[in-house]
């Protein structure tokens, strides 16, 4: 049977030859450059005044992107933000609040555009900015890009806690990727709390409690996004991981027929709309 940690990911009652049928009609018959899903999501844009506007932006997967992702390879980070916009969605249909972070806004607090690391004061410059965004949300979830390598982290901001997730961990916890990410997570978790209220950013009676969780692993070297999509997936709806390492195979499949069947129902609603 196919993964049945929750909802959002696969019904319980698919399969895995069900997921792959679904995935084969939609891209049987289609062009590489056709788009499987698409969604126009409303994106807060803060600029360095402070001030916030909003923003219409167009996600979208071509049959290029989801053949590539249904094979054993490194997962894009637009794949990867295609999953977090399905789930932001989810997310507000059940009434969470956690905050969905995409993969550049995190990147952003960590490398420049030439992918040298970033000053520490730009860092603190950007995280006022995304902090607004945040709003009023106690929890954030967003994934690490490590060039080569994935890893997650989810922010309770309540307990001032940060959980950091490595699907592949370094034997040492002094790993300095590992260190340099969560000091920046740290630099965004000041910055909300500072936002929200909670005190001054640079509040020195904050103490902050890092948690690495290290299971389940991957069993290969390009599985990390889809490891770590599992774990942000299951941060926001309350469950715990299920497909370890020797089930990454399937955990991918399970992504791609999540966007490819997300992408059919937005067509078909759409196709409603314009007969109404």
């Amino acid at each position: 049977m196919a993964p049945s940690a929750d909802a959002f990911l696969v019904p319980q009652s698919t399969d895995l030859q069900d997921m792959v049928n679904v995935v084969r009609d939609a891209v049987g018959s289609a062009k590489l450059g056709d788009a499987v899903w698409e969604r126009n999501i409303s994106e807060p844009i803060v600029h360095t005044s402070g001030s916030m506007t909003m923003r219409t932006v167009k996600h979208s997967l071509s049959v290029r992107e989801v053949l590539e992702m249904a094979r054993p390879v490194w997962m894009r980070c637009s794949f990867i933000d295609s999953v977090l916009v399905e789930l932001m969605q989810y997310a507000a249909v059940l009434g969470d609040k956690t905050h969905i972070m995409l993969c550049d806004k995190f990147t952003a607090l960590m490398r420049t555009a030439q992918n040298k690391s970033l000053p520490i004061a730009t860092a603190h410059a950007i995280a006022k900015r995304w902090a607004v965004a945040v709003g009023m949300s106690r929890s954030v979830v967003t994934l690490v890009n490590h060039k080569a390598h994935w890893c997650a982290a989810r922010v309770d901001l309540d307990a001032c806690k940060i959980y950091y997730y490595d699907p592949l961990p370094s034997a040492k916890e002094t790993d300095t990727s590992t260190q340099f990410a969560l000091s920046r997570l740290r630099v965004l978790g000041n910055a909300i709390l500072a936002a929200q209220g909670g005190g001054d950013e640079a509040d020195s009676s904050r103490q902050w409690v890092d948690e690495l969780v290290r299971t389940p692993t991957q069993s290969d070297t390009v599985s990390c996004g889809a490891m770590c999509l599992q774990f942000v997936i299951s941060s926001v709806v309350g469950t715990t991981p299920e497909l370890t390492g020797s089930e990454c195979d399937v955990l991918r499949l399970a992504l791609v027929y999540k966007m490819v069947r997300a992408g059919a129902l937005l067509k078909r609603e759409a196709q409603l709309d314009m007969e109404e």
